[in-house]
């Protein structure tokens, strides 16, 4: 589904692919993004049966861009959406999948992005709201800081990488945890 949005006199041309997938894949502007739904007490009634069409809003009604696009109340409705086990080449792809889980310190990325700069390496000690890495998303950074005192004990990403939200960032060791116990 292609939808136009004007938003504070900003057209943003949005792409949904399956409403049913977790997380739901949108592009906006041509940038990939990746949207946890909340469950509602409304989730009964579709949310986009109940949003007004686009065409009854004036602000967006008078922009000869947006009147050529479908309005939302003549999209099809969530219910008529294919469920994901209906779709395999959704539900096989990995991006639909959450992460796994992870180690104890593992950093996950908070939001999906590009790294723009990592300021730690494997071994450096590191304070409790120390910058760890930076990661770029819809053109603002995002400082990622340690949440604890520790060493970082593994690097999982360099700048420039593509990240998932949820992906391991880094791994970190708490300076109060006790130290890896010997076999035995």
């Amino acid at each position: 589904m292609q939808l136009r949005v004007r938003i504070d006199g900003q057209t943003y041309t949005v792409e949904i692919e399956d409403l049913q997938s977790r997380p739901v894949q949108v592009r906006v502007d041509g940038e990939q993004l990746e949207v946890w739904p909340e469950a509602s007490p409304a989730a009964a009634a579709p949310a986009v049966a109940a949003a007004p069409a686009v065409a009854d809003t004036p602000a967006v009604a008078d922009t000869p861009a947006v009147a050529d696009t479908p309005a939302v109340a003549d999209t099809p409705a969530v219910a008529d959406t294919p469920a994901v086990a209906d779709t395999p080449a959704v539900a096989d792809t990995p991006s639909n999948k959450r992460p796994a889980p992870s180690l104890p310190g593992t950093v996950p990325a908070p939001l999906p992005g590009d790294i723009v700069q990592v300021a730690v390496k494997a071994g450096d000690p590191v304070a409790a709201g120390q910058l760890l890495c930076t990661i770029e998303s819809m053109k603002m950074n995002n400082p990622i800081r340690s949440p604890y005192a520790g060493t970082v004990e593994r690097v999982h990403v360099a700048a420039g990488e593509h990240v998932h939200h949820g992906q391991p960032l880094l791994q970190l060791r708490r300076l109060d945890a006790p130290p890896p116990a010997a076999g035995g």
